[in-house]
């Protein structure tokens, strides 16, 4: 079902001449006094809605998470470029955004590609390709919702004949690796993301288990859980240490994990420190989500109070150091955890 939108003041009047063929148009409409949403126009300057109430949906999430005006500017300015630039190459191709499938996607893909590299500011084809890659993921997402959450379509992703085949929806492990390859088949491989680490450094799920029980052999209660967590964080989402260094509390809202649980939708999360200053999102397992909103109330907070300091110092970071209470640094995470993993599993390096 489609939410209201009318109560999105756009910044702009759109007019339109019905015998004329428009590029697509992006404005920007008022939420609320503080955030604004993307509003799309197609070729003939209609409201493309369904495309409007996923941002609109995304955009509530965010805003009820009182997630903070640069993080909310980083998540939504890419999601918005994305829909653009997909809204156009559908225009392009005179293709109905209902009647997508997996060779229109594909076709998409590379087409998107092509714009990018003869974009100036491309660095190379790899940089181009990760770019891409991040473009069809959001739409990936967009036809998630529309189909299993706005019921605005019917068989049209999933992993049975589908038209778009995906794995979105499946439940997640958060012992494994999250596969972005079934849940992003058509997405270019080896430029990142799914290709960050080697196969050969993927540990099987006996070599998780022993890292896990070094993990858990240290004297210190909160030391246990932090490290177990930023493990997991490694394992399971493929986080670098600068990114999980950068994670901050309010980021695991427990409110903002529940609606993603009670709307079937994915929980994402856009580290502060990316590798090329990248600011994209990516899917927490809930089950781990919930883990780190409980170790925030529970044992960081129980930190905080034994060290008689407060936010100043621990700067609302996910992983304070136990001495001092200050954010951890990378090189903090590279010792802990590589430690771990070199002593359990000496063929195998962080």
């Amino acid at each position: 079902m489609i939410e209201d939108i009318s109560y999105v003041v756009p910044n702009t009047k759109v007019v339109s001449d019905l015998r004329r063929s428009y590029k697509i148009t992006l404005i920007w409409g008022q939420i609320n006094e503080e955030y604004k949403v993307p509003i799309f126009y197609d070729h003939k300057m209609t409201l493309a809605a369904a495309f409007v109430d996923y941002c609109i949906y995304l955009a509530k999430d965010k805003i009820a998470a009182h997630t903070k005006q640069q993080a909310y500017k980083s998540f939504i300015e890419p999601l918005s470029t994305a829909i653009s630039n997909f809204l156009e190459f559908l225009r392009v191709q005179n293709i109905d955004w209902k009647l997508v499938d997996d060779s229109i996607l594909s076709n998409y893909l590379n087409w998107s590609l092509e714009k990018t590299v003869l974009n100036s500011r491309s660095r190379n084809k790899l940089a181009a390709s990760r770019t891409a890659n991040d473009k069809l993921i959001k739409i990936y997402d967009f036809y998630f919702w529309a189909q299993n959450h706005a019921l605005l379509l019917s068989d049209s992703i999933g992993w049975n004949n589908e038209r778009i085949r995906s794995s979105l929806g499946k439940g997640q492990s958060d012992r494994v690796q999250i596969s972005h390859r079934d849940s992003y088949p058509l997405c270019f491989r080896g430029v990142g993301k799914g290709s960050r680490v080697r196969e050969s450094k993927y540990l099987s799920d006996n070599q998780i288990d022993k890292v896990v029980d070094e993990l858990l052999s240290n004297k210190s209660s909160y030391l246990r859980s932090r490290n177990l967590l930023i493990f997991r964080i490694a394992e399971s989402v493929g986080f670098r240490r600068e990114s999980i260094a950068s994670l901050k509390k309010d980021q695991f809202n427990i409110n903002s994990i529940n609606r993603a649980v009670e709307s079937d939708t994915k929980f994402l999360v856009v580290p502060f420190k990316q590798k090329f200053g990248y600011q994209n999102s990516f899917q927490f397992p809930i089950a781990l989500a919930l883990k780190i909103s409980k170790y925030c109330e529970n044992e960081r907070s129980q930190l905080l109070a034994k060290l008689s300091i407060d936010e100043k110092v621990a700067n609302n970071a996910v992983f304070l150091s136990e001495t001092t209470g200050a954010p951890i640094k990378a090189t903090t995470i590279t010792h802990v955890i590589g430690s771990a993993i070199k002593k359990e599993v000496p063929s195998k390096g962080m």
